[in-house]
């Protein structure tokens, strides 16, 4: 409020005024400096006074004690008050008694009665002073009050304490800074009336002229110039208003062609474009719009062409409408549009506030784009992701899915869950690697490594959440997954199969034994044969061992048995 104030004080006042308030804010905190020093200095002074008072006055005393005359030491710290300033004066023993003091009231009182009656300031400083005596004098400021205490010791069961009040001095000082203070501000008053009429002649006449320059152009008339002379700012400022002026009229032609030319091109355009009146009514229309629809531009304005707009969209389109036109916030919405032919095509509409140069709202303009065909592609995707999904749900062999950058499991299926022991929140926190013996975690980061890795077959050893490691063919392949290059791997568990195959091994192993140890036993290794050739078959291998000749060759019961 204090800012619109200022600014709406004219500038011939205005600049005086400030130049006489910085002036007058110069001398007060000139003044305040000075009678901070002025203070500094008569405290400084007025400590040196005491302390050379006290001196002479502690060797007064001090004679006059010894000679025993009470009356005269009363009467030198009763005239005391002789030193300007001073407003109490005591002469205390070891008892904490008065033993002479300004006022004879106080005689023979205890320090705790009389420091009752002064100033908490005052009584604070003497109960603070530890003192112990001394032939020095000792000075003290009073807390809160511009005073001084002097303490010095006369006798060692004797010491003086006096009170000098610094505000006589510092009020007289004062009373010399006000002067002097007048003398300046009268000075300044002068100095401002000359220089408001100075800047008046030389500057704001030629200022005001400008202003009114200014005001008109910005009212509309770009016709009109300030033709300022001379080499000054406000010659500058002049010179650019009718610059301005120029370019402004330039613009403003340019401008009318640029609009012919963009209305020319949104009616080109195949997107529908529109725009809404501050009453969110439909306001205008270009030429693609009024082609999709089949209606004109008399009947579209207003709300009419909402009557284009699905019959079951219609509803909800307007009340999201309403909502961001009343936040003046962007919106985008999918509905159907009734096209020409009666068809109904589903489009998406984007709308955003739009504002003159000042800042006033003035409605929406948005556009609208035929999204049908990608609403047709979405459902047919939405459908082919929903197939493989079950597929890999509802696949009987365990699989996962991890990312290729950091090998983190993204997703895996029921089956892996129940073959692996795992929980679904537990098989989601494992990495790849988690899932193979330390053997051959080298080799598959190696293998994770190569950018070529689109696909891959081979044996490895996974580990159960039970720690018991099986037997697996890996099958992996390419795949993007929740945006992420990622890899989908089949797992199939070849523990059984292994084992079968390390049998089948042992017999081959111990039929060469036999075959090598004995010649005698060669109905026991056909024997043999026949059962390893068994075993190959019920594992769907090919038999290793040809027995054909051996189709008339039975083995006696009793070798059978040896």
């Amino acid at each position: 409020m204090s800012r619109k104030i200022l600014f709406a004080v004219s500038p011939r006042f205005l600049v005086p005024m400030l130049f006489a308030s910085a002036a007058a804010l110069a001398i007060g905190v000139n003044y305040r400096l000075q009678v901070k020093q002025c203070a500094e200095a008569i405290q400084s002074s007025e400590q040196k006074r005491l302390r050379e008072y006290l001196g002479m006055e502690r060797t007064v005393l001090e004679r006059e004690w010894e000679l025993n005359d009470l009356a005269r030491v009363r009467r030198l710290v009763s005239g005391l008050p002789l030193l300007s300033g001073v407003t109490h004066a005591w002469l205390i023993d070891e008892t904490g008694r008065v033993v002479a003091a300004l006022s004879g009231a106080e005689l023979g009182q205890s320090v705790a009665t009389i420091l009752a009656k002064q100033s908490a300031g005052l009584r604070n400083t003497i109960l603070d002073v530890k003192f112990i005596w001394h032939p020095e004098v000792h000075i003290h400021p009073i807390q809160g009050e511009r005073a001084l205490l002097g303490a010095v010791g006369i006798q060692p069961n004797l010491r003086l304490l006096v009170r000098l009040d610094l505000q006589p001095a510092l009020a007289e000082q004062s009373a010399v800074g006000r002067q002097h203070l007048i003398r300046q501000a009268g000075v300044i008053v002068v100095l401002t009336i000359a220089l408001g009429s100075l800047l008046h002649f030389l500057w704001f006449r030629r200022a005001a002229h400008l202003n009114a320059t200014a005001i008109a152009m910005g009212g509309g008339n770009l016709e009109l110039r300030a033709r300022m002379e001379g080499g000054d700012e406000l010659a500058s400022i002049g010179a650019a208003l009718d610059s301005l002026a120029d370019d402004q009229q330039r613009c403003q032609a340019e401008l009318r062609q640029l609009v012919s030319k963009l209305e020319t091109i949104a009616n080109a355009s195949p997107v529908l474009f529109w725009s809404s009146r501050p009453d969110k009514g439909g306001k205008w229309f270009n030429r693609r719009w009024l082609d999709f629809t089949g209606i004109g531009i008399e009947q579209a304005q207003g709300v009419g062409w909402l009557e284009s707009i699905h019959p079951d969209d219609v509803e909800n389109f307007w009340a999201e409408y309403v909502a961001a036109f009343e936040l003046r916030q962007p919106f985008s919405l999918e509905y159907r549009l009734r096209r020409q032919d009666g068809n109904y095509r589903w489009v998406l509409n984007h709308g955003m506030p739009r504002y003159d140069a000042d800042g006033n709202f003035m409605g929406y303009i948005g556009s609208c784009l035929d999204i049908t065909r990608q609403k047709q592609l979405n459902q047919q995707l939405a459908a082919g992701e929903a197939y493989y999904r079950n597929l890999f749900e509802q696949n009987p062999a365990p699989m996962l899915i991890f990312a290729r950058d950091d090998l983190q499991l993204l997703s895996v299926n029921q089956a892996f869950l129940e073959h692996y022991g795992y929980s679904l929140e537990e098989a989601l926190s494992l990495k790849l690697p988690d899932l193979y013996p330390e053997s051959e975690k080298s080799a598959l980061m190696s293998l994770a490594r190569q950018t070529h890795w689109q696909s891959s077959n081979g044996e490895w050893h996974h580990r159960k959440h039970n720690g018991e490691f099986m037997d697996v063919e890996v099958h992996s392949n390419a795949l993007m997954y929740a945006g992420r290059d990622c890899k989908v791997t089949v797992a199939v568990d070849i523990t059984e199969h292994k084992r079968a195959e390390l049998i089948l091994q042992q017999r081959n192993e111990e039929l060469e034994r036999f075959n090598v140890a004995s010649a005698d036993r060669e109905l026991v290794m056909i024997d043999l044969k026949r059962q390893v050739n068994a075993l190959a078959e019920q594992l769907g291998q090919p038999r290793p061992y040809d027995l054909s000749f051996t189709a008339e060759v039975s083995l006696p019961r009793e070798v059978g048995k040896s």
